[in-house]
C-alpha cells in the first residue's frame, strides 16, 4: 500500500491536527506538557497499530510495515520530542550530549543484533520502527554541539545541508518530472523544425 506522499508530509498534517484537538480538549493543561503527552501517545498508538497488523496474520513486512504509510506515522515524532526537550532543558541538552549519543548508538547496535538474530520476530517488524528513529534522535544533541575547526569543512557541510534540505522541501521528483516534460517538448519541437 505504497502512498505517493511521504510519511513526513502526512505527519506534518496529522500530528498538528491531533495536538490542536488535544489543546481544545485540555485547555487548562500546560501546552508543552500536553505536547509531550500527545507525542508519547502518538508513539504508543502506532506501536499498537503495527502490533495489530503483525498479529492479524497474512503479514508481509514490506507491504504491511515498511512501505505502509499508516503504520509508520510515528517515525518523525522523536525529533519533535527532542526539540521540546532541548527547549525545556537547554543545559541538559548540552551537558548530556555524549551520554545521549552513546545511548543512541547502543540502541542502534542492539536493534542491529536483534534484527540479524530474528528477522521475522516482533521486534524487527514492530518495535524497530520506533527504536531506530529514537536512536538517531538521541545523537542529535552531540552533532548539534559539534564544533568544526576547519572552516572549509564547516562551510562545505553547511552548504550541502542547506541545498539538500531545500531540495527535500521543494520535492525534487516533481521538478525532475517537469524537467523531463520540458526536455521532451524541446526534442519534439526541434524534431518538427527539421522535418
Amino acid at each position: 500500500s505504497q502512498s505517493r506522499y511521504a510519511i513526513e508530509e502526512w505527519f506534518y498534517i496529522l500530528f498538528p491536527l491531533v495536538f490542536v484537538l488535544a489543546l481544545a480538549l485540555f485547555r487548562k493543561m500546560n501546552r508543552i506538557r500536553l505536547l509531550e503527552i500527545v507525542g508519547v501517545l502518538f508513539i504508543l498508538v502506532f506501536i499498537g497499530i503495527r502490533t495489530y497488523v503483525y498479529l492479524k496474520g497474512d503479514f508481509h513486512c514490506d507491504a504491511n510495515m515498511r512501505e505502509s504509510l499508516f503504520t509508520r506515522l510515528d517515525c518523525s515524532i522523536h525529533g519533535v520530542l527532542l526539540s521540546v526537550f532541548s527547549y525545556r532543558h537547554k543545559q541538559a541538552f548540552a551537558n548530556y550530549r555524549y551520554i545521549l549519543f552513546l545511548i543512541g548508538a547502543a540502541i542502534y547496535a542492539l536493534c542491529t543484533v536483534l534484527r540479524i538474530k530474528n528477522p521475522d520476530g516482533y521486534f524487527n517488524n514492530v518495535l524497530l520502527f520506533t527504536f531506530i528513529p529514537l536512536s538517531f534522535s538521541l545523537a542529535i544533541p552531540f552533532f548539534f554541539h559539534l564544533q568544526a575547526k576547519n572552516k572549509f569543512l564547516l562551510r562545505t557541510f553547511t552548504a550541502i545541508s542547506l541545498v539538500s534540505f531545500a531540495v527535500y522541501l521543494i520535492h525534487l521528483s516533481p521538478l525532475l518530472e517537469l524537467f523531463d516534460r520540458i526536455t521532451l517538448k524541446m526534442i519534439c519541437f526541434s524534431t518538427l523544425e527539421f522535418a
